[in-house]
């Protein structure tokens, strides 16, 4: 399988609807912990249609999920700087609710 992501992590910043030529797209972000540094690192999930659907009904923050996704890069930006950016998140194809309530 190419560009494959999957991760366990923590909600850290509630689901967000959006709504972009009639289609609908939701984000979110997870901190995932990693072995050798302090900080978690946090992660920006995107999804849309029936996936998303189910990210507005179900997840909140503070829920740990398991992500499954591709990585995929946002389109050019500039900042306040004029630097030109583009972002990486992740591409939600499915994902798992790993514990009760937040």
């Amino acid at each position: 399988m190419n560009n494959s992501v999957l991760f366990i992590g923590r909600v850290e910043q509630a689901p967000i609807e959006l709504t972009a030529s009639d289609k609908k797209l939701v984000r979110f972000a997870v901190a995932v912990k990693q072995f050798c540094f302090f900080e978690p690192r946090l992660f920006e999930i995107q999804s849309t249609s029936g996936v998303a659907e189910r990210v507005l009904a179900t997840v909140t923050k503070g829920h740990e999920v398991a992500v499954q996704g591709s990585l995929a890069v946002s389109q050019p930006f500039t900042n306040e700087a004029g630097v030109l950016i583009r972002k990486p998140f992740i591409e939600l194809t499915r994902f798992c609710l790993c514990d009760g309530k937040p």
